[in-house]
């Protein structure tokens, strides 16, 4: 309806007044208004207001008053602007409206709207206020809103309301903090004719109270823009300035990274419409942009970055921000061991998933389409309020912008994780899905490409199989050991940043196979040198050649080792037989299994308890790792299912960020899971062992691994973790309570992603003050 962005030189005569004068304004202000540009001027695609301290009109400070009475007026509606407030003690800055009718009926039986106040001894908080008759000055009904950290000068916010026949809602950044309607008033409704709207930093009153010697003079209002939006007929909502001819055609609207949203979306009642997000350094934080397509198909809808720059010019890295689009895998079932309540929706439908290569899409009627967009932190990043936007378009059309605010904290996560980390990977799926040799320079390639994502998302430990070690049987029974292959494998992981080689197993349960059959060791083949025939080579040879290579390269301290999957109370008498032949061979390899059984003493050092388990013995294994010499991981596969956080396609994205959380929360150092990769050939997850997505997390893309809404979510669960690990150490106690309001157990955790935010939210503000 109406707008101004400020994006030419001079202030627009046409839609704004200077007011002046300097006689208290009824609130014993300390200012004299004027109308010079040292005091409101236009600058950088901003309207500037500067507060002085200076002699004018028998007045020892100025500043500036802007108001669009005569030139614009309106009833109802949306009316926003964005501002970065000044800060000092004595500094009153303000966002409000005056019935355009104060001339004739006087205030307060005009009306006034404040849709912000600001106080500088109250750098956290804003007031929204309606006076009128009866209830006006200091009896004017009022809420505030409230930063949980830093101050509202920090940045540029997003103030607002929506003025409807019979209520007013107040929001800042799209979050609705107060409504009034006439049921809330002690006197009557003012407030269905125009009121126009007022822009100004006062100095001194009866509220603020005055400057003093720790306030900073000048200090700026900065307005990005302000902007009316009209009613659309009928409706709730309100439509922006029809400066885009197809803002009609399409919802944009944003939403934290944590949601799966359905193709049949719809945009919320207040859907915010900018993203904000809280960062330490060395870390990836993430929301989505969401279109919705309402008329015609639009081609080529892409997003573009402007790059994100600080209040102090400081600007980040061109590759620090990216938009991906996010695509919909179809599955025909839901994991099956899982009520409905549990999941994110029941199949047969469309989830959202992967990640995709393509940098636009088509985007049709009906159809919603959301974009993952991330922000890369690095570690040496000034911390600040960083400032940016995206564009969304199609082809070379506007559609909408979305305002990218980024807070840096002086916080910086560690670059190996405490939280040890293993996904199981296949390197031969990786050359098939590629369509590359394996073991060509081409297959090396992408798996550095795969070791790079990895470690990106947490991963401190590669899957090491024991077939990258060729063995020959001699014509004199002696066995020679060829580690060229092995060696560069290790050598690529270790070179990417990763800290362990897991050994892959060495037994298996005996044929034909049954999941309480007893365990054996695997045969290791070896090729006789003089018929080509293939043998095996003892298990005991194997091993303790495999350990003297290990302490030759350096490497032994990097190496655990794997026995036997998942033993149970029904074989794991075995299996630990079967452990003590391997511990007898290779004393220096520590052993680590995933298990299902409760009692392991002597022949494990590293205990990888299946998630449901861990829950139903938690006690016993706990009182095992206080009493020293084991670690303590828990892992999933498929299982558990139900209300137990797991990675599925069809599981809210909660249940996979959370998963870190409950690590730390039950006191344990590292987590397991066998499927990054285990593609079906034509990746249909409906064709996987057990339940979808369970036997993978990313998708083979053009040069290396596309990643997933499932993927990120769990990477920012690492990252949570590492952001608790240093609040830890700082304040165990509160830490440790802020923990268990996200997890007070395994199947308890708090389902609201607000929740895990607030908690996330206050680890960086703690481990910020001083």
């Amino acid at each position: 309806m109406w707008h101004d962005e400020f994006d030419g030189t001079a202030l627009d005569a046409g839609k704004w007044v200077r007011e002046t004068g300097g006689g208290g304004w009824g609130n014993a202000e300390l200012e004299f208004y004027t109308d010079r540009t040292e005091n409101a001027r236009i600058a950088g695609g901003n309207l500037i207001i500067d507060a002085r301290r200076e002699t004018f009109g028998n007045r020892d400070y100025t500043s500036a008053r802007l108001k669009t009475r005569g030139l614009g007026a309106w009833r109802y509606g949306r009316m926003e602007a964005r501002i970065q407030i000044p800060r000092g003690q004595g500094l009153w800055p303000a966002f409000w409206m005056l019935g355009d009718n104060c001339a004739t009926v006087g205030w307060p039986a005009c009306g006034e709207i404040d849709v912000m106040e600001n106080i500088g001894k109250e750098p956290r908080r804003v007031h929204g206020t309606v006076h009128g008759p009866g209830y006006s000055g200091a009896q004017g009904v009022t809420s505030t809103y409230e930063l949980s950290a830093g101050a509202f000068a920090d940045t540029f916010h997003v103030f607002a309301v929506e003025w409807d026949p019979g209520a007013i809602r107040w929001y800042v950044d799209d979050t609705l903090y107060k409504t009034v309607t006439p049921h809330d008033l002690p006197g009557p409704w003012v407030y269905d004719h125009p009121f126009f709207i007022i822009l100004n930093v006062a100095v001194g009153g009866y509220w603020p109270g005055n400057p003093d010697t720790t306030t900073v003079l000048p200090q700026t209002m900065r307005v990005d823009y302000v902007r009316v939006y009209r009613k659309i007929g009928g409706g709730g909502g309100v439509a922006g300035p029809a400066k885009v001819p197809p803002q009609d055609a399409v919802d944009v609207w944003t939403t934290h990274g944590l949601e799966n949203v359905l193709h049949d979306a719809l945009p919320p009642i207040h859907a915010p419409t900018t993203i904000r997000l809280a960062a330490a350094r060395g870390e990836t934080e993430s929301a989505q942009i969401v279109v919705r397509v309402r008329g015609a198909c639009l081609d080529s809808v892409h997003i573009e970055s402007s790059g994100l720059v600080s209040n102090r010019g400081r600007r980040l890295g061109t590759d620090a921000v990216r938009a991906d689009w996010v695509g919909y895998v179809r599955l025909t079932r839901n994991s099956d061991s899982t009520p409905v309540g549990e999941l994110v929706r029941r199949a047969p439908d469309d989830f959202p998933d992967p990640l995709l290569d393509a940098a636009s899409l088509t985007v049709c009627a009906g159809w919603v389409e959301p974009a993952l967009v991330r922000v890369t932190i690095a570690r040496e990043t000034p911390p600040g309020v960083y400032h940016g936007t995206l564009t969304l378009r199609a082809g070379a059309m506007l559609l909408r912008t979305v305002q990218l605010t980024v807070e840096v904290y002086p916080v910086t996560l560690p670059r190996i994780p405490s939280l040890r980390v293993t996904n199981w990977f296949s390197s031969r799926a990786i050359a098939q899905q590629h369509r590359v040799e394996e073991w060509s320079d081409s297959h090396w390639k992408l798996l550095q490409a795969y070791a790079d994502d990895m470690r990106a998302h947490g991963q401190t430990m590669f899957q090491t199989d024991l077939e990258l070690i060729r063995v020959t049987r001699e014509p004199n029974g002696s066995y020679m050991f060829d580690y060229s292959l092995f060696d560069r494998w290790v050598r690529l992981f270790l070179s990417r940043g990763f800290s362990d080689i897991e050994l892959m197993h060495v037994g298996r349960r005996t044929t034909p196979w049954a999941w309480t059959n007893p365990f054996e060791p695997a045969p290791r083949p070896a090729t006789s040198s003089a018929t080509g025939d293939t043998t095996e080579v003892p298990l005991e040879t194997f091993l303790g050649n495999l350990q003297r290579h290990l302490v030759a390269r350096g490497w032994v301290k990097h190496a655990l080792l794997h026995v036997a999957d998942e033993p149970i109370a029904e074989n794991v008498e075995s299996w630990r037989a079967l452990s003590r032949r391997v511990h007898a061979a290779a004393p220096r390899l520590r052993r680590i299994e995933a298990i299902q059984a409760p009692d392991m003493d002597g022949d494990l050092e590293i205990w990888v308890v299946e998630e449901s388990y861990l829950d139903r013995r938690y006690d016993g294994y706990r009182a095992r790792q206080l009493a020293g010499g084991i670690e303590l991981w828990l892992y999933t596969s498929w299982l558990p299912q139900g209300a137990y956080p797991n990675r599925l396609i069809d599981y809210p994205l909660l249940k996979t960020r959370v998963l870190p959380w409950v690590v730390m929360r039950y006191d344990a150092s590292g987590f397991l899971h066998w499927g990054l990769n285990q593609w079906p050939s034509d990746l249909d997850p409906n064709k996987g062992l057990f339940a979808p997505g369970d036997d993978f997390i990313v998708y083979p893309g053009r040069d290396g691994p596309r990643s997933s809404l499932r993927w990120e979510a769990f990477r920012d669960g690492v990252e949570d973790q590492a952001l608790f690990t240093l609040w830890r150490r700082r304040d165990p106690a509160a830490a440790l309570r802020a923990l268990r309001e996200v997890v007070p157990s395994m199947t308890t955790y708090a389902r609201d992603p607000a929740v895990l935010f607030a908690v996330r939210q206050r680890a960086l503000t703690a481990l910020t003050s001083k």
